[in-house]
């Protein structure tokens, strides 16, 4: 139950510092949601692993794996404080890298998590990584909309998967 406590809470997080980063006009205050948003999305990261790692994997592959991703959020959080807007391909690469590191315990789920659940565990990984090329088309229309669509396309088979199969 922490572990779902936790994505929970992230999930929070992300949405409401998108939200307000999104809706406030282009001051400083912006400025400072815009760096808390891409903050909460590492954070987002490292708190879909929880419940998985805390709760389905335990032992030594639930703990590493916790310790690995919440290790590289850590790190996410202070390239973005420490100004990753200036390195967005390193901030997007740590993203997709972190989302993917779930497939060095791959054997290990597929074990705990029935087929059901990995489908929608993979699916909100295949949702955000879809989500990156919109994100990372700048130059294309409405491509930023496009990306918010796939990340709550993401977010929403997590929260199933978490719901149904880590809590």
């Amino acid at each position: 139950m922490v572990g779902a406590s936790v994505f929970a809470a992230a999930m929070v997080l992300l949405y409401l510092t998108s939200t307000l980063y999104h809706a406030l006009p282009g001051n400083r205050a912006k400025r400072v949601f815009q760096v808390l948003d891409h903050t909460a999305i590492f954070l987002m990261i490292a708190g879909t692993y929880t419940p998985f790692t805390l709760g389905v994997l335990r032992g030594a592959w639930g703990w590493t794996l916790f310790g690995l991703v919440w290790g590289l959020a850590l790190a996410g959080v202070a390239l973005a404080v420490a100004g990753g807007g200036r390195c967005p391909k390193l901030r997007v690469g740590l993203y997709l890298a972190m989302g993917w590191l779930v497939l060095i315990a791959i054997k290990p789920l597929w074990l705990r998590v029935p087929s059901s659940g990995l489908f929608w565990l993979f699916a909100g990984g295949v949702a955000y990584t879809v989500g990156v090329v919109f994100y990372t088309a700048k130059r294309v229309r409405y491509s930023h909309f496009v990306w918010h669509l796939f990340v709550i396309a993401g977010t929403a088979c997590h929260f199933v998967a978490v719901l149904r199969f880590a809590a």
